[in-house]
């Protein structure tokens, strides 16, 4: 019988939320539903409009070691008694406190890997424009000359000073369990994690009862689809321009973000008629137009924390995707078989690709086999009972080597 225990869950949302906020929530109900008592401790972004002058002042010092964090996690642990404490994302305002505090308590400590901030300040490994390494190979403080975490030179230097103390501590040796869910997320942590201490994970994806897509939207099938957040890196202008030239092809794209106004401009200047933008929509209603969708465009110029959520939502509904050939995109992508991989960032390469997926699916049992094998890949790797299962394992492991 699988043992039972009390677990914390600790993360700080973003102030858009996006596949890192819906996994964390997700592993929280699945824990639940396998009889776990869960505990959440959430801070969100959103609080920083609210903070007064004085309180963002010493946002840089609380983003380092949170008094509050660290009072707030010692007292959930002591009154719910909790076993194990799973961190996933600590900034700003969490901080590492948190390791700090667990670890006074006798905790088994777990953190979930879901970009590179232990070794870039900006947690891309990415900057204008381009993938960028120079934290790696030159050190962190690299990352000061080009201004990259928010595109202050003194933010970030505390930024970069506060991952260099922690390091100079041995912070990131304490907890007794790392997640990732790529062999090429722990090759660019191997300079900071023991290769001990990293464990592999799918992200779990939750099967709901899809409901019928809106008539409006349905009006505009035959579609391709993208759905993540409406920003440069995430490669909405990647995908635009494909479309720009191919006005036969419609897609819907799904999300809100930072550059909304501008894809809407840009769709407008353009005089793209065949682009829908669709805007924020809830989980089950996103997943309802994927399952819909000729295939799912996932053109991230990012390297990603991670196999993406939206890859494993298409799996799970038989659509194929089309996605960039950086590293962990395109991991569980096999070409021709449940998905087509372009050339990250070109739009030349992604219209080739359309077409390339347009003259396959025109013989049917050809379309029917990319849409079985996108379900097998699901169904390998990322159902309920294979997540959990890895979860408890990762877990049992992480109470004993806390305790060793």
């Amino acid at each position: 019988m699988d043992q039972k225990w009390n677990i914390l869950i600790v993360h700080n949302k973003y102030q858009f939320s996006g596949g890192e906020d819906t996994v964390v929530e997700q592993d929280a109900k699945l824990l639940s539903k396998n009889g776990h008592t869960v505990t959440h401790y959430y801070r969100s972004n959103n609080e920083l409009h609210t903070m007064n002058p004085f309180q963002k002042l010493f946002l840089p010092f609380t983003a380092f070691f949170s008094f509050r964090t660290w009072r707030d996690i010692r007292k959930l642990i002591q009154e719910k008694h909790i076993d194990i404490v799973h961190v996933h994302n600590t900034l700003p305002l969490i901080s590492y406190s948190v390791y700090y505090a667990a670890k006074k308590n006798h905790c088994a400590l777990v953190q979930t890997i879901h970009n590179f901030r232990l070794v870039c300040p900006n947690a891309l490994l990415f900057r204008n424009g381009h993938v960028c390494e120079e934290c790696l190979t030159k050190g962190l403080f690299s990352s000061v000359r080009h201004s990259c975490y928010r595109n202050s030179r003194l933010q970030t230097f505390v930024a970069a000073f506060a991952l260099k103390l922690h390091r100079l501590l041995h912070t990131f040796h304490m907890p007794d369990a790392y997640i990732t869910m790529t062999e090429f997320n722990k090759e660019k942590l191997s300079s900071i994690i023991p290769a001990d201490q990293f464990f592999f994970k799918a992200n779990y994806l939750e099967e709901e009862i899809l409901p019928q897509p809106s008539a409006e939207l349905m009006s505009f099938a035959p579609y391709f689809v993208y759905a993540s957040r409406v920003e440069t890196v995430k490669g909405i202008f990647t995908v635009l321009e494909a479309f720009k030239e191919l006005r036969e092809e419609r897609l819907i794209v799904i999300g809100s973000g930072p550059e909304e106004k501008e894809a809407a401009a840009y769709l407008e200047k353009n005089h793209m008629t065949n682009v829908k933008m669709a805007g924020y929509l809830p989980h089950d209603q996103t997943v309802a137009l994927i399952k819909h969708a000729k295939a799912a465009i996932f053109p991230s110029l990012l390297y990603e924390g991670g196999f993406p959520l939206t890859i494993i939502e298409s799996f799970s509904v038989s659509t194929p995707v089309i996605v960039s050939n950086s590293p962990n995109i395109s991991s569980n992508v096999k070409e021709g078989y449940n998905g087509f991989l372009f050339e990250t960032g070109s739009s030349s390469s992604l219209l080739d690709k359309i077409k390339a997926f347009n003259s396959l699916i025109q013989d049917s049992k050809a379309e029917a086999a990319l849409k079985e094998n996108a379900r097998r890949c699901y169904e390998e790797s990322y159902t309920e009972e294979a997540v959990y299962h890895r979860m408890h394992e990762i877990y049992q492991t992480a109470i004993r080597n806390s305790k060793s």
